[in-house]
C-alpha cells in the first residue's frame, strides 16, 4: 500500500478517537518528506484565526510577521513601515528591533532606511502594543497561548539544512502538527515551506525552532472593557467604567517593561457630556505587565440618539536595541496600550408626549363639520384618532372631521414619537345639535281668515252706505237751486 495512504488512515484513526480541542475547519499536513495536502477533521485543531500576508519581498519575513499579528489585533500596518522602524536591511532583522517596532508610537521616529522618509508613529496607529520576547519556551508554552487565541511569532531555521533564519507566526496544533503562517512565497521564490496554515510535525518543528534557543515574540494590544448600563433615558446621568490590564502571558517575565504616566482617556460624541467636575482624562499612575487597574467616569445623556464611547488607554515604556552592522545601540521611550476600545449604546427618549387639542372644544356646534386642530410637542411617526371609542384613523395631520352625527361624541389623538413612545391626549368632549325652523304662528292665519270672513262684507257696506249718501246729498243740492 503506498506510504501516504498509510500515513493519512493511521492519522484520521487518531484523531476520530481523541478530545476536541478550541475549535479549526481544517487541518494542513505539510513537512519535507510529504507534500503539501489537507484533511477535514471538524474541530480537532486548536487554531487562531491570524490574517495571512506574503512578505513582500524575499527578506520581509520580519516585517511581515508582525503585519500578520498587528493585523489580528487591529490596524493592519505596511511592511515598509515596520522595515524602517526595525531597521531592517538585506536579509537581516534582528529579534530586539522587531520587538521595538512592536512598541513604536509617535513618541519616537523611524531610523531605518527601508522609506524615503522617516515616520513618527505608524501611518494607521500612534500607539504601540505590548511586547515580550523570551527564550526557553515550551510546547506546553505555545499551545497554552493557541488555546486563548494568542498568536506568537517565532524565530526558526528556514529548513532543516539550517541555513538562514526565518520568521514565522504560529496559529494552531493538533496531536502531530503545528500550523503556522509562513510569510515566505515558495510559488515566487522556491524552497519547501511557505504560505497560510503550513505544518510541521511536532519533531521537525522543535528542530527548527532551536535556531536560537525557542525563542518567541509575544504582541498584544493592552485589554480595556468597558462597562455602562444597559439602557440610557434622555437626561440621565450613568457611569462608564474601563477595566484595564496591561497583558502579559504568565510565559513571559512580567518584570519587563513597566509602564509609567499611564493614562485613560474617554472621547465623547455630540449628545453627551461629562458631568460637573468630571475630567477627559485619568491619570493611572505606573501598571506593570499582567497587573489591571479601573477607572470610571460620570456621563450625561442630553439628547436621544445612537452614539459611540472610546478609551484609549496608555503607558510610557521604555526599552533599547543593540547595534546591527552599521547601525547604532539606541534606547528608545514609547506610548503603548490600546486605541480607541469602543461601545456602541443608544439613548431612549422616554418622555411622555404632550398632545394639546384646540378644535373641537367642549362647546356644542351647530354644523356637522368640526375643524380637527391639535399640536404635539416633538416629532411624530403616526398619527390617529379615535371618535366614541372606535377603531383609530390614521391621519397625516390637521384636518376636518365631516358628516358627523348630531348628539354628544368624544375624541382623542393617538400619536408615535420617532423614539417608539406612544402618546394619547385627554378626551374632549362636544355636542351638535341642528336647530329647526319654527312654524308660522297660526293665530295670524286665523286673523287673517277672520279678517278675509268678517271684514271684507263690512267694507262692501260701508261703501255701499258712503255712496248712498253722496247720491242724497246731490239731490238735496239739485232741489235748493
Amino acid at each position: 500500500m503506498n506510504g501516504k495512504l498509510v500515513l493519512f488512515i493511521l492519522i484520521s484513526s487518531l484523531l476520530a478517537i481523541l478530545p476536541v480541542s478550541t475549535a479549526s475547519s481544517r487541518f494542513i499536513l505539510c513537512d519535507e518528506n510529504l507534500d503539501n495536502f489537507s484533511v477535514e477533521v471538524g474541530n480537532s485543531a486548536a487554531y487562531v484565526s491570524v490574517p495571512f500576508h506574503y512578505q513582500s519581498n524575499n527578506y520581509y519575513c520580519g516585517p511581515a510577521a508582525l503585519e500578520m499579528v498587528f493585523d489580528y489585533y487591529g490596524e493592519d500596518i505596511p511592511q515598509s513601515e515596520i522595515a524602517d522602524v526595525a531597521r531592517t536591511y538585506p536579509y537581516v532583522t534582528f529579534r530586539d528591533e522587531l520587538r521595538r517596532a512592536s512598541h513604536f508610537s509617535d513618541l519616537s521616529t523611524s531610523l531605518g532606511d527601508e522609506m524615503p522618509d522617516n515616520i513618527t508613529g505608524y501611518s494607521a496607529r500612534k500607539i504601540g502594543y505590548a511586547a515580550f520576547e523570551y527564550w526557553g519556551l515550551t510546547m506546553d508554552d505555545l499551545k497554552a497561548l493557541i488555546n486563548k487565541g494568542e498568536p506568537l511569532i517565532v524565530l526558526m531555521w528556514w529548513t532543516p539544512s539550517k541555513i538562514y533564519g526565518h520568521y514565522r507566526v504560529v496559529v494552531g496544533y493538533n496531536v502531530t502538527h503545528i500550523i503556522m503562517h509562513d510569510p515566505w512565497n515558495k510559488d515566487l521564490w522556491g524552497g519547501t515551506y511557505g504560505g497560510a496554515n503550513t505544518s510541521m510535525t511536532y519533531s521537525t518543528f522543535l528542530d527548527l525552532w532551536e535556531y536560537i534557543g525557542n525563542w518567541g515574540l509575544w504582541v498584544h494590544p493592552w485589554d480595556v472593557e468597558l462597562q455602562m448600563p444597559s439602557t440610557v433615558s434622555e437626561g440621565d446621568d450613568f457611569e462608564v467604567t474601563a477595566n484595564i490590564t496591561y497583558p502579559c502571558s504568565t510565559a513571559f517575565d512580567i518584570a519587563d517593561c513597566p509602564a509609567s504616566s499611564c493614562k485613560a482617556t474617554i472621547k465623547l460624541q455630540e449628545g453627551l457630556e461629562l458631568d460637573l467636575g468630571e475630567t477627559t482624562q485619568h491619570s493611572l499612575g505606573n501598571i506593570t505587565a499582567g497587573n489591571s487597574v479601573q477607572t470610571s467616569w460620570l456621563i450625561h445623556s442630553c439628547a436621544t440618539g445612537f452614539y459611540n464611547i472610546s478609551v484609549t488607554v496608555t503607558g510610557i515604556v521604555e526599552g533599547s536595541v543593540g547595534a546591527h552592522g552599521t547601525y547604532p545601540s539606541y534606547s528608545y521611550e514609547d506610548k503603548i496600550g490600546m486605541h480607541g476600545c469602543m461601545v456602541h449604546f443608544s439613548v431612549l427618549d422616554t418622555t411622555p408626549l404632550t398632545i394639546s387639542i384646540l378644535s373641537p372644544e367642549n362647546v356644542t356646534y351647530a354644523t356637522t363639520d368640526i375643524p380637527l386642530n391639535f399640536t404635539v410637542d416633538e416629532s411624530v411617526l403616526w398619527m390617529a384618532y379615535s371618535l366614541d371609542n372606535e377603531a383609530n384613523v390614521t391621519i397625516i395631520g390637521n384636518m376636518t372631521l365631516s358628516g358627523l352625527s348630531e348628539g354628544s361624541h368624544g375624541l382623542v389623538i393617538y400619536v408615535n414619537d420617532t423614539a417608539g413612545n406612544m402618546g394619547a391626549s385627554e378626551m374632549v368632549y362636544f355636542r351638535i345639535e341642528i336647530s329647526q325652523p319654527e312654524p308660522f304662528p297660526m293665530w295670524i292665519v286665523a286673523a287673517i281668515v277672520i279678517i278675509t270672513i268678517f271684514g271684507v262684507p263690512l267694507l262692501i257696506y260701508f261703501a255701499k252706505v258712503k255712496k248712498t249718501s253722496e247720491n242724497v246729498n246731490q239731490r238735496f243740492q239739485s232741489f235748493h237751486h
